[in-house]
């Protein structure tokens, strides 16, 4: 199997993407009325939390990238495109982040 390496520019985009994804379901989730204050807690939470682990496993990836470690960048990639593929219907999904092995997962 080949090994897949995005560009600095396609590492950076899809992170932005999943921030952006993160922040509309933040806002769903900020709206709806019927929420208890504890679960309003608990998806402030989670949602803190996926930030801070799609920031550091982007400036790991980055990294990776820059000192030419390549296969440690596919690795990373491939856990990244796996967190972007829940939003592959979305209007502004990008097929450069296309995983499909983890696609193929979620086929019935």
């Amino acid at each position: 199997m080949a090994t897949t390496l995005p560009t600095a520019d396609d590492v950076q985009e899809l992170h932005q993407f999943i921030q952006d994804r993160n922040e509309e379901e933040w806002q769903h989730a900020r709206a709806a009325e019927d929420l208890p204050d504890a679960h309003f807690d608990s998806i402030r939470r989670l949602s803190n939390s996926n930030k801070l682990a799609l920031a550091g496993t982007t400036a790991y990836l980055l990294a990776t990238l820059s000192q030419g470690q390549t296969e440690q960048a596919a690795r990373v990639w491939d856990y990244l495109t796996s967190c972007g593929e829940q939003w592959q219907e979305h209007p502004n999904w990008n097929n450069t982040w296309a995983n499909p092995a983890r696609s193929a997962l979620r086929q019935p």
